[in-house]
């Protein structure tokens, strides 16, 4: 027995270069990564089962060899329960023979003549074509050769034109006409196909050491499409099927890799090509029959850009179009890609929008006219209002207000705001100073200057409420909205186009009356010191002509007033009981102030307005009338802190009209709403000590106010 042990411990010991070769674990690296996920429940890990045929290999080089072969047996057991839906075919196939091929030799040492042949004879059933590293035993080349012989034949295959070869369920590719295939003896299934190519299957029975021969003539039933795109990028599109987009070559210029389309049978086609800012190409082909292959070669792809150029847009004004910065407004945009776009343009004081389809070739010159934006935003629930109440539904009705819009951004800037800031101003359980800070971070993320949205309104058949709630404010206007409803929709425009009131006005200083009877405007009060005053007018006096032209009545002045502003001087016409006289009487600058309760006028907008009169201020004393303003539009809103920021900063004279007493009543109703009464007791003090302070020019004196104020402030 020593002599052919020793012939067997030589093919055990050869097995070092055949590992460093072929290692098994490498051999089973696509069954082992994947093992756990198909095996059934309780069988090794992946780990685990590389862990043991490592193992194997290990006791196989070490001479221990029936451990080997434990190992191995349960190793196979594993492998064979694996069906082909579970595991890659050539994976498994792999994996089992290199498995019998280890246990073979392993029992062949073991002198297990039978069962090494046997373990042989299914390892060739598994891979004919398997074969033995030729630096192993002669005695175990032999056994294994002689297992061949007797269990493996040929399959010689012509196939015209060469395609994929499947033997039972063993796939080929061939790329020359002629194949020789090594199966196991007995019946076999060959099928040839190739795309485009009617497949054939053929049923054959191999000898074992024959040879079967088969010639397979594939008949063409499909053509194919090959077509390459200058410049790149673009998708190819055939009888309305997406195949795929050009690449660039290698260099960065030049046409595109060609695009491949098969399986197109005889018959009319349509291609289509499709690149952003190139127009659409699109042509009927046809595929003979029989069918052929066509090289459309490289479609040059014509540019389809518009240019957009914006005047008059300001300075700080940046260009957006479709969301994407573009720059400073002012230069002309030239690569507009045709289609639909949205061309912005923004700044701190407002915003334009024009939506459209371009064309390649456009030349369009937008006259820019910022208007105040109000985005609009979800409702507070998140729930989408009906289809005849959408963004652009609203955009579109109020699109004719002059000084303000209601826009609805683009969906990544309302999706990135809502991320961004987590809650939307539109809740209607937050606190107005909850409700300011996010009206000034989604403003500021939707660069707006305002947000709005829409709710129902209760039994109003199709009505809506438009809020509208400007940066800076905690508290929204309310407009009814009826989008079926021309009337409603033209009473939101009036109502959002109103001019600002105006926070210093030309005055000569006199208080003016119409009497019945009487023609010309009577005078019934001067400013002491004022301007009418220091010219020499009189109570008493009727004023009948101005600069040449006759008055009429008192209103005759307030317009001369108001076409010449606050420059120059007014030659008036006065008669009294001593005789007439021509006065010339300077034109004077006094501040005034908008109406606490007058709610024609919507606060959101006015808040914009006065912060930009505050921005626009020239003269200390349209400063100060631009930030009382701007206190009585914070009052408005309840914005009690913000209201008194701005008063504090106010020097207004004392005297008649819009004065200090103004300043010191708003004061005090400011420091009562944030129950600070000892203070605002002090200011409606000042307030009443006041005497021809005004809330407004022409409206109620401050004094009785404000001692109305106190008394309730000292009531018991």
């Amino acid at each position: 027995m020593l002599p052919m042990s020793g012939t067997r411990l030589s093919s055990c010991c050869s097995r070092a270069t055949r590992a460093r070769a072929a290692p098994i674990g490498v051999a089973l690296l696509a069954v082992v990564f994947v093992y756990g996920a198909l095996v059934p429940a309780g069988a090794q890990t992946p780990a685990v089962a590389e862990a043991e045929l490592q193992e194997a290999e290990r006791l196989f080089e070490a001479f221990e060899f029936q451990p080997a072969v434990e190992l191995l047996d349960r190793l196979v057991g594993q492998l064979l329960v694996i069906s082909p839906a579970q595991l890659d075919a050539d994976a498994r196939r792999t994996a089992l023979s290199r498995a019998y091929d280890l246990r073979a030799q392993s029992k062949f040492n073991l002198d297990q003549i039978a069962e090494a042949e046997a373990d042989f004879e299914t390892l060739v059933q598994v891979d004919a074509g398997y074969r033995l590293p030729e630096d192993l035993s002669p005695r175990v080349l032999e056994l294994f050769e002689a297992v061949r012989r007797r269990t493996v034949g040929l399959v010689l295959l012509e196939m015209d034109p060469p395609g994929t070869v499947a033997i039972d369920e063993r796939v080929y590719t061939m790329t020359s006409p002629q194949g020789t295939f090594e199966v196991a003896a007995g019946p076999h299934t060959v099928t040839t196909s190739l795309p485009g190519h009617r497949g054939a299957s053929t049923d054959v029975v191999v000898v074992a050491g024959e040879s079967v021969s088969l010639e397979v003539v594939l008949t063409r039933t499909a053509g194919s499409l090959t077509v390459a795109t200058q410049p790149p990028g673009a998708e190819i599109v055939v009888d309305g099927e997406p195949h795929g987009v050009t690449l660039a070559g290698v260099r960065s210029v030049g046409p595109s890799v060609p695009v491949l389309v098969m399986g197109l049978t005889p018959g009319q086609h349509r291609l289509q090509i499709v690149r952003d800012c190139f127009t659409p190409y699109d042509v009927p082909f046809n595929i003979p029959e029989p069918p052929t292959d066509i090289d459309a070669g490289t479609i040059e792809l014509e540019p389809a850009v518009a240019t957009a150029v914006i005047e008059q847009a300001g300075p700080g004004a940046v260009l957006y179009v479709d969301g994407e910065r573009r720059g400073a407004a002012g230069e002309p945009v030239a690569d507009i890609c045709e289609g639909p776009h949205v061309v912005e343009v923004r700044s701190p004081r407002g915003r334009f929008l024009d939506r459209r389809e371009w064309r390649g070739g456009d030349h369009v010159v937008l006259q820019v006219e910022l208007r105040r934006g109000f985005a609009l935003i979800d409702a507070a629930d998140g729930a989408e209002m009906l289809d005849a109440r959408s963004a652009r539904q609203v955009e579109d009705a109020v699109n004719d207000a002059q000084r303000l819009m209601v826009f609805a951004p683009l969906d990544a800037d309302l999706r990135a705001a809502r991320n961004a800031a987590g809650q939307s101003p539109a809740d209607p359980g937050l606190s107005p100073a909850e409700r300011r800070g996010l009206a000034d971070a989604w403003t500021t993320l939707l660069d707006a200057q305002g947000v709005a949205w829409l709710s129902p309104i209760v039994g109003g058949e199709g009505a809506l409420a438009l809020h509208l709630l400007a940066a800076g404010s905690g508290t929204s206007d309310v407009i009814p909205l009826d989008l079926s409803n021309l009337g409603s929709r033209a009473a939101v425009i009036r109502t959002l186009g109103l001019t600002p009131p105006p926070v210093v006005r030309a005055s000569i200083e006199v208080s003016l009356v119409d009497l019945a009877g009487i023609e010309g405007a009577a005078v019934i009060r001067l400013v002491p010191g004022g301007s009418s005053d220091g010219a020499g007018l009189a109570v008493g006096d009727i004023v009948v002509g101005l600069d040449g032209s006759p008055v009429t009545a008192a209103a005759d002045v307030g317009r001369a007033l108001e076409r010449l502003g606050s420059r120059g001087a007014l030659r008036l016409d006065v008669v009294s009981a001593a005789g007439s006289r021509n006065l010339t009487v300077p034109i004077a600058e006094v501040a005034d102030a908008i109406s606490l309760t007058d709610l024609s006028r919507l606060s959101n907008p006015l808040l914009l307005d006065m912060e930009d009169a505050l921005a626009d201020a020239e003269t200390p004393l349209a400063e100060a009338a631009a930030r009382l303003n701007l206190a009585i539009v914070h009052i408005r809103l309840a914005n009690w802190d913000l209201a008194l920021r701005e008063l504090e900063q106010i020097s207004l004279p004392d005297g008649p009209g819009v004065s200090a007493g103004t300043v010191a009543y708003l004061t005090g109703l400011s420091l009562t709403a944030v129950n600070r009464l000892s203070d605002a007791q002090s200011a409606f003090e000042q307030a009443v000590a006041a005497a021809g302070s005004q809330l407004y020019l022409g409206g109620p004196s401050v004094a009785p106010l404000a001692q109305q104020r106190l008394d309730e402030i000292l009531r018991p």
